[in-house]
């Protein structure tokens, strides 16, 4: 057991750790940003970078720019786990209607708060159904551009947008069959280079279960995932060490 001897500016440190180390000697750390200087944190600090894009190009971009920035740096491109949230049915249509129940099971203001607080704008002033195009303020300008990838180039609503944050806070949704689901993800994984995934539950705890139930074998079947792990600490099964 070493003692900790720190003395900074801001901070003066005398002791031993409150706990063990791990196996794995220190905790795998994570970091999320998009912007240019969460790309340079994430490079010089980070083992894996999480990172929300709304489409494949937004992905295979985001690929680029941080392989650019990593390469820049003169560091190793970190894995990147990008965020999906999957919604499955028996059929299309299924999957499709299961959407529709769990946005209509959806509080407005619960929406509203989520998107608000991220945005750091108060939408207490903006007309939910009127297109955000012909409300000018600044909010709904700013909110046209984070937004206009994730719902097309057509006129949208704060409602539509508040809907799509409050259940995927911006991650694209892969809505289907699990195999519909399965063909997503192992094209998204081939076509980015990205490390994996991050899902995004819809219902605790059965959302979850069906993916690991319905589409996890699929991708083993396949051989794109593991069927058991490789190592005994979580670094060693992202392949870190």
């Amino acid at each position: 057991m070493k003692f900790v001897d720190f003395n900074g500016e801001f901070h003066k440190c005398h002791t031993v750790g409150p706990v063990l180390p791990s196996p794995q000697r220190r905790p795998v750390l994570f970091q999320a940003g998009t912007s240019g200087r969460g790309l340079r944190f994430g490079i010089e600090h980070g083992d894996v970078v999480f990172a929300i894009q709304p489409n494949l190009p937004g992905m295979q971009r985001y690929m680029r720019q941080l392989e650019e920035a990593a390469s820049g740096l003169g560091r190793k491109t970190p894995g990147v786990l990008f965020g999906v949230q999957p919604i499955l049915g028996g059929t299309e249509e299924e999957a499709q209607r299961h959407l529709d129940d769990l946005i209509e099971r959806l509080p407005l203001d619960g929406c509203l708060a989520r998107l608000s607080g991220t945005m750091g704008v108060d939408f207490s002033g903006i007309e939910l159904d009127q297109p955000m195009q012909e409300q000018a303020t600044q909010a709904s300008q700013g909110l046209m551009k984070a937004f206009t990838s994730v719902l097309g180039d057509r006129p949208f609503t704060l409602r539509e947008v508040a809907i799509k944050w409050g259940l995927a806070v911006g991650m694209p949704q892969l809505v289907g069959t699990p195999e519909q689901v399965a063909d997503k993800l192992e094209s998204i994984w081939r076509e980015t280079g990205c490390h994996g995934f991050n899902l995004t539950p819809t219902v605790m705890a059965s959302s979850v279960e069906g993916f690991v139930d319905e589409v996890v074998p699929i991708l083993q079947k396949r051989g794109i995932y593991r069927t058991e792990y490789e190592g005994t600490t979580f670094a060693r099964n992202l392949g870190l060490n």
